[in-house]
């Protein structure tokens, strides 16, 4: 063989450079879900493809399933855990650029707005009994807005108590998105608190519920929560009915407490990108060995294989998968007839 297996899987882990970390800003997970379906892409396919040919990860899904059928089913077994693992990546990239899609149109949106105003947008704020993120904040001389931003497909009911269903085939609750915005509403004031002093109790607080997608049909039976879909949230903010409360310097000083507030913070990615990888890489180094069919490398091979920090604690947490990928691997290779010994680099780890 011309490399030795660990040396195959490190050079498709040196390609696979997103989600290097353990934690992300939430700001950064739209593109770096882009970033890691690009390098899968760019592996499976040539470059020029990957970029003009408008791929998503189920192309590279599609093309490996069709390369193992026609060698023998050799990897069906961590083809169907990677189909897995592609359905929630999909899933995930297709929630962020919409909701991200759906933000960046309310912001145009807004920029329209007449009068006084100030508007601060993906606010993080926390109290001991929790954190939220608030998509806009719309302070005016009368009110301040809150702004939950929904670019969805799917119809929408929100029943009397303020739960929030996706309406299809099948009615799927999300939410009680009447909490959500009441959090909301009680950390937006914690952070005033000092800004606003005794005016912070007068000060009147709109929560809305934004619809980017005019199409759907939206029910909202909840009396306390108000809903509207884009085109009418300007004339909503612009003509609400109340006596003028906060002078221009009030506005800006409310928004800049609400900024200085924010405490953005990285966390965890709720799906294992590190096995999400390693899965991918262990499907080509299959297959290839499988194309190969060369003569077994004779002798131990032992690779010492570098990774960040935060991948090494990733594998303490999450177990030996790599360790599993090179036996499955070694397995593998043995049944076709190319094995490699690896068995000094399984007792090292």
């Amino acid at each position: 063989m011309k490399n030795t297996l660990e040396e195959k899987l490190n050079l498709i882990f040196a390609k696979l450079t997103a989600f290097s970390r353990a934690k992300y800003l939430k700001a950064d997970v739209e593109a770096e879900l882009r970033k890691l379906q690009h390098e899968i892409l760019v592996i499976v396919f040539d470059e020029a493809h990957a970029l003009n040919a408008h791929l998503t990860i189920w192309d590279a899904y599609n093309h490996l399933a069709q390369i193992n059928a026609e060698r023998g089913g050799i990897a069906d077994e961590i083809l169907a855990e990677f189909k897995e693992q592609c359905k929630i990546f999909s899933n995930l990239i297709r929630a962020e650029i919409s909701g991200n899609k759906g933000e960046n149109h309310t912001a145009h949106r807004l920029s329209f707005l007449h009068g006084i105003n100030r508007i601060v947008r993906n606010i993080q704020l926390s109290n001991e009994d929790g954190t939220t993120e608030l998509d806009f904040v719309v302070f005016t001389p009368k009110a301040a807005f809150i702004l939950e931003v929904k670019n969805t497909k799917k119809d929408v009911l929100i029943d009397e108590i303020g739960d929030y269903y996706r309406v299809g085939e099948y009615t799927n609750r999300d939410s009680n998105m009447k909490a959500k915005m009441d959090f909301r509403e009680t950390l937006l004031r914690e952070a005033l608190a000092e800004t606003m002093g005794h005016r912070n109790k007068d000060m009147k607080v709109v929560k809305l519920v934004v619809f980017t997608n005019k199409n759907i049909t939206l029910h909202n039976k909840c009396k306390e929560l108000q809903t509207c879909f884009l085109g009418q949230l300007p004339y909503l903010i612009e003509d609400y009915e109340d006596a003028d409360l906060y002078t221009e310097e009030d506005i800006a000083a409310m928004a800049e407490a609400v900024s200085l507030a924010d405490n953005a913070q990285e966390y965890e990615f709720e799906m294992d990108m590190q096995r999400f990888k390693e899965d991918f890489a262990t499907i080509l180094v299959t297959l290839e060995t499988a194309e190969e069919k060369e003569e077994c490398v004779e002798g131990p091979v032992i690779v010492e294989k570098v990774v960040p920090e935060a991948t090494l604690q990733d594998k303490q947490e999450n177990g030996n998968h790599f360790w599993e990928v090179l036996g499955l691997i070694s397995s593998i290779a043995v049944t076709i007839g190319v094995g490699a010994v690896i068995s000094k680099a399984l007792v090292k780890r």
